[in-house]
């Protein structure tokens, strides 16, 4: 394998050529912030040799963590807790 034919294996390559990312750079960041995945594994090194067994196992996942849903009580009690005056120190 010449350096060109590793060029070409490296993941951030891959992740190019397949349109995921529009960049070299772009590939970069998508994978050192883990959302690419290889046979189901998170890879973060973008220059991982990837095999033509894995090439096609490739997933891009840019989905964002869910927000926690808060419910009408929680959103009372913390208005109240916003207005409350602290105590006063007596000295």
């Amino acid at each position: 394998m010449n350096k060109e034919d590793r060029l070409k294996r490296m993941l951030q390559s891959i992740v190019v050529a397949k349109g995921m990312a529009q960049t070299h750079k772009q590939a970069r960041q998508f994978i050192t912030h883990k959302h690419v995945k290889v046979n189901g594994s998170i890879i973060s090194a973008p220059r991982h040799l990837t095999t033509l067994e894995e090439e096609s196992n490739i997933e891009l996942n840019l989905s964002m963590p869910q927000k926690k849903v808060i419910s009408d009580e929680e959103k009372d009690l913390l208005r109240k807790l916003k207005h409350e005056k602290p105590e006063e120190k007596s000295e």
